[in-house]
């Protein structure tokens, strides 16, 4: 994952060295050489002026360097140095330690991203702590969801159930509804991947609610989307036919073209189910249009398929075979 300085909205450290913030960038494309060799130079200009913050910084940015390098032991050495600095500041300086919280959780996610969960567990364990010692509301929610995230990754969906569920109430109380969107969707994807429709549609139903909240027309789409599937599993299908169609609603301009042939796929067979061929036949066209226009020959033979069944259906048997 790029590196970010803080996670979310929580205190950050400053970098004020220009060398290390563009080793940090450097980072995030891929120059690891480059990025080296701004970090070393911004090391010497940190230990000269005696700059504890930026040398912690910059000790946790060589950890993020070696971790790409798959170096996990010299990876693990520079990140706890780095905090080993910033628990020095907090203290000489009389901070609290969430920007210490902020810093785990973010460093959590870097070892997340390598797959290497027993040390991704172990920073993130170590933010919830910190978390908890200063009453960090915010540090709790992104913890105990970063937690579930890899719980979930793992198969121990209880696990991750239990942790979102912390992460929900914490999202609450700081009034995050972004976070606590997310938490809600990712509780109603286990359970509706666990067959659990009737309490997927809960937490989709969660979601919804506080997406709508953020304006955020994407967050919604989704919402709708998770919606429309879990009804058409509990074989409520004018349920799921109007949530789809509200994603038409809210994004007519479908911006993804494979998004936009699944959504229409979804109310052709619907349209079908509830006998309303010609809105099924529209939106099977629909689908194709977009099918043939990227090209997508395979896709498009289930379309035209499709197709030649409805046709077939109606008795226009000419249609029928030209489809």
């Amino acid at each position: 994952r790029d590196l970010h300085y803080p996670l979310r909205r929580q205190r950050q450290m400053c970098i004020r060295d220009r060398l290390l913030a563009t080793s940090v960038q450097l980072i995030n494309q891929g120059r690891w050489q480059e990025a080296e060799k701004h970090l070393l130079q911004a090391l010497k200009n940190a230990e000269r002026v005696n700059d504890i913050e930026q040398q912690a910084m910059i000790a946790i940015s060589f950890g993020h360097l070696y971790l790409n390098y798959g170096d996990l032991p010299q990876a693990m050495r520079m990140h706890q140095q780095g905090f080993t600095l910033t628990e020095r500041f907090c203290l000489e300086q009389g901070r609290d330690r969430r920007s210490l919280g902020a810093l785990y959780n973010q460093v959590g996610s870097a070892y997340l991203e390598q797959n290497a969960y027993p040390q991704a567990i172990w920073y993130y364990q170590r933010s919830l702590e910190i978390a908890e010692q200063s009453g960090d509301e915010t540090g709790m929610a992104v913890s105990y969801s970063n937690l579930g995230d890899i719980y979930r990754q793992q198969g121990d969906l209880a696990r991750a159930i239990e942790l979102y569920q912390k992460s929900v109430e914490y999202s609450i109380k700081i009034d995050d509804a972004q976070l606590t969107t997310n938490q809600y969707n990712n509780l109603g994807s286990i359970y509706a991947g666990q067959g659990r429709y009737d309490q997927a549609l809960a937490q989709y139903k969660q979601s919804l609610k506080f997406s709508l909240r953020l304006n955020d027309r994407q967050t919604t789409v989704d919402a709708y989307n998770n919606l429309g599937a879990v009804h058409y599993r509990l074989g409520d299908l004018a349920a799921a036919r109007t949530m789809y169609e509200r994603v038409l609603e809210i994004n007519p301009q479908i911006d993804n073209e494979s998004d936009a042939v699944k959504i229409y796929g979804n109310l052709a067979n619907i349209c079908r189910q509830l006998g309303d061929t010609d809105n099924a036949l529209t939106y099977n066209h629909k689908a194709l249009s977009i099918l043939e226009h990227v090209g997508d020959q395979k896709n498009a033979a289930i379309f035209y398929g499709n197709l030649g069944v409805l046709y077939r259906e109606i008795g226009d048997i000419p249609l029928a075979r030209k489809h």
